[in-house]
């Protein structure tokens, strides 16, 4: 852990805040034990030298190398595969694949989740949307390491649901984090691509959280919301179900198909 750690601060020339040796010439302290991992890196928890308690995200060494790689190896399979089977959508299979072969490595740049996080405070405050979003420190952080603000509270998936007044609580969550998911579509082209019960908790002061926006995906790109748009369509190909049509309602304004047909050509 801290050699990875170190990896992406020092050897990314992130300037040392402490005459400290390793990982003290950035953190007072940084607990061991990952708050959690997953198949690109970890999270811990650590102290800056302000006595602020923030999270770590680093990127593991050689990920970058196994998913471009990894990817190369679906692009090609898929290709194959659609070949032999003579598959109708072949053509949008394949412009899937090749926009998941030029975006999935933005993922493993830290410094573009970092922007996004900004980006999707600074939206929440334009729309007055209630919803905590953490603060990126940007002098602990590289391209490998993202160190931002520690936010307290319950995810979703561990609320206690039998609990009625928590319960509540948590369906009135879904329905502002829902919300703010459809504001910053449809006016700021922004899309948060990873609403999960894990990346969303209830925090002490009785807001949302997001606390890791760890696939934020910046819609401003055409090709990413078109691509939205056509796996949207090919996961609903026989009609709009009832969550379909949720999908469509924004501001209480009902938005029928043609409308998100507009917004994909108009990218």
């Amino acid at each position: 852990m801290s050699k990875m750690l170190l990896r992406g601060l020092d050897g990314e020339g992130v300037p040392k805040v402490s005459e400290g040796k390793g990982l003290q010439a950035y953190f007072a302290k940084v607990d061991q034990t990952p708050l959690a991992a997953a198949s690109i890196g970890q999270v811990h928890l650590a102290t800056t030298y302000s006595g602020e308690r923030v999270v770590v995200k680093a990127i593991y060494p050689e990920i970058r190398r196994y998913l471009i790689a990894d990817l190369k190896n679906a692009r090609k399979a898929a290709r194959q595969i659609t070949w032999i089977l003579k598959l109708p959508m072949k053509g949008t299979i394949n412009a899937i694949m090749d926009e998941e072969v030029e975006c999935f490595p933005r993922e493993l740049d830290l410094r573009i989740e970092a922007r996004h996080l900004k980006k999707q405070r600074l939206y929440q405050k334009r729309h007055g949307l209630d919803i905590a979003i953490p603060v990126v420190v940007d002098e602990l952080s590289s391209s490998s390491v993202l160190t931002q603000t520690f936010l307290t509270g319950t995810t979703m998936g561990n609320c206690d649901t039998s609990d009625p007044l928590v319960r509540q609580k948590a369906i009135d969550a879904c329905k502002d984090i829902t919300h703010a998911i459809g504001v910053t579509l449809f006016r700021e082209r922004f899309f948060h691509a990873d609403p999960h019960p894990g990346n969303i908790m209830l925090v002490r002061t009785r807001r949302p959280a997001v606390p890791r926006s760890l696939h934020a995906v910046d819609a401003t790109r055409v090709r990413q919301t078109r691509s939205w748009m056509v796996s949207f369509l090919i996961l609903r190909p026989f009609g709009p179900s009832r969550e379909t049509r949720m999908l469509w309602r924004v501001d209480g304004v009902f938005m029928r198909p043609h409308r998100l047909d507009a917004v994909d050509a108009a990218a």
